[in-house]
């Protein structure tokens, strides 16, 4: 494993637990996701696919980058002269 697989999984950890935290926190059940120029929210989402889509985001992101790592490699080492 890559050094930046352990910063990922520790990153993981504490937004999930963050999250858990923080959760009880939040009064609402949806909150507001983007906003327009005027500064007032143009539409909300449920708190907790808030919550899930940042987790899903990180891992689909770190999938993205760990794809073209791994298999551009490969394909590096497969085609050495050496």
């Amino acid at each position: 494993m890559l050094s930046a697989d352990y910063v990922f999984g520790l990153a993981l950890a504490l937004v999930v637990t963050l999250n858990l935290y923080f959760a009880s926190r939040i009064e609402r059940e949806r909150v507001a996701m983007q906003w327009d120029r005027n500064g007032e929210p143009t539409w909300y989402a449920s708190k907790w696919i808030m919550m899930c889509g940042m987790v899903a985001f990180m891992a689909a992101v770190r999938l993205f980058i760990w794809l073209p790592s791994t298999y551009a490699r490969s394909a590096c080492t497969a085609f050495s002269w050496e």
